[in-house]
C-alpha cells in the first residue's frame, strides 16, 4: 500500500525578447486562496529572477499536493525555494474538507522519534487566520526545511492533503545520510525511477536501504531496496534477496525512510529535465 500523490501544476515564466518583461504561462488553474497568494508571490519572484538573468532564463514555478492518510504519511516538499537554500514551513499548506481536524508536521531523528520542539500543527480555528503553530498553539515563524528533507505528517482523514509551492529545482538534491534512519524522499514534482537515485560515499559496502513506510511507520512488505555493490556485476538496487529490481518509481513528493551505515554516505536525487 502506498500513499497517492496528485495535482501538480506548473507555471512557466519566459522572458520576452523585446521588452525584457516576463510572460506567465499557466498549464492549470485552481487551488485554495492561500495557495494562490503563495503562487502569485512565487511568480513575481521568478519574474524578477528571469529579468535579472536575461533572455536565457526559464523559471518554472508551481504547486503540488501530497494526499494524506488517516495516520502518518512521509512527505517531501516537491519544489525548491524561490530564494535562499531552505524551504519555508509557510510554503506548505494543508488542504481538505475539514481542517478543524489538525494536520501535524513532525521532524524525526535517526531512530524515528519526534525531535523535541519540532511538531507543527495547522491551526485554523484559534488564530485570526490559518497558520502553523507549536505544541502550545502559538504561531511559529522562521521554520524551514532542507531540500529533500522528509517530514512525518499526521492527518486525521483521507480527504486531507499537503500542498507545497515554489520553483522546480534545476540542480540535483544530495541528502547526507545519518548512521541510522534519515527521512527523505523525491524532492521534485515528477516521478523518479529508483535506478536514477544513486548512493555515494567512501564505503558503500555498508549497504544503504530505502524503505517505504505505512501509516504506522512499518516497512511496507516488499518495499525495501538495498544498494548492492558487492554481489552484482555492477552496483544496483536489489530486493531483500539481493536480486536486482527494476521498474520501481517514486511519486512526486513521496517520502522515504533511508538507512545508512555512516555519516559519509549520501543519496543523490537527479533533477528532472525540463
Amino acid at each position: 500500500m502506498r500513499a497517492s500523490y496528485i495535482n501538480t501544476f506548473f507555471f512557466t515564466l519566459r522572458p520576452r525578447a523585446k521588452t525584457g518583461g516576463s510572460q506567465l504561462v499557466a498549464t492549470a488553474q485552481n487551488g485554495e486562496k492561500k495557495m494562490k497568494k503563495l503562487m502569485f508571490a512565487a511568480a513575481l519572484a521568478a519574474g524578477f529572477v528571469a529579468f535579472g538573468e536575461g533572455l536565457e532564463s526559464v523559471n518554472t514555478v508551481g504547486y503540488g499536493q501530497s494526499n494524506l492518510r488517516n495516520g502518518a504519511t512521509m512527505v517531501t516538499p516537491q519544489f525548491a525555494p524561490m530564494t535562499g537554500n531552505t524551504i519555508s514551513l509557510d510554503s506548505l499548506v494543508p488542504t481538505g474538507a475539514d481542517l478543524s481536524d489538525n494536520v501535524d508536521i513532525r521532524v524525526l531523528d535517526a531512530y524515528g522519534r519526534t525531535v523535541d520542539g519540532c511538531t507543527y500543527t495547522w491551526n485554523d480555528w484559534t488564530a485570526s487566520e490559518p497558520c502553523w503553530a507549536d505544541e502550545n498553539f502559538d504561531p511559529v515563524e522562521g521554520v524551514s526545511f532542507a531540500p529533500g528533507q522528509g517530514l512525518w505528517v499526521y492527518g486525521k482523514a483521507v480527504t486531507q492533503g499537503l500542498r507545497s509551492a515554489g520553483q522546480v529545482g534545476i540542480a540535483d538534491v544530495v541528502v547526507t545520510l545519518r548512521n541510522g534512519g534519515t527521512p527523505t524522499g523525491n524532492p521534485f514534482p515528477v516521478a523518479l525511477n529508483l535506478d536514477d537515485i544513486i548512493p555515494e560515499g567512501s564505503d558503500l559496502s555498508d549497504n544503504v536501504d530505502i524503505r517505504v513506510l505505512d501509516a504506522y511507520g512499518r516497512t511496507v512488505d516488499g518495499c525495501t531496496y538495498t544498494w548492492n555493490d558487492w554481489t552484482a556485476a555492477e552496483p544496483c538496487w536489489a530486493d531483500e534477496n539481493f536480486d536486482p529490481v527494476e521498474g520501481v518509481s517514486f511519486a512526486p513528493g513521496q517520502g522515504l525512510w533511508v538507512y545508512g551505515k555512516s555519516t559519509s554516505q549520501t543519496l543523490r536525487f537527479p533533477a528532472p529535465e525540463l
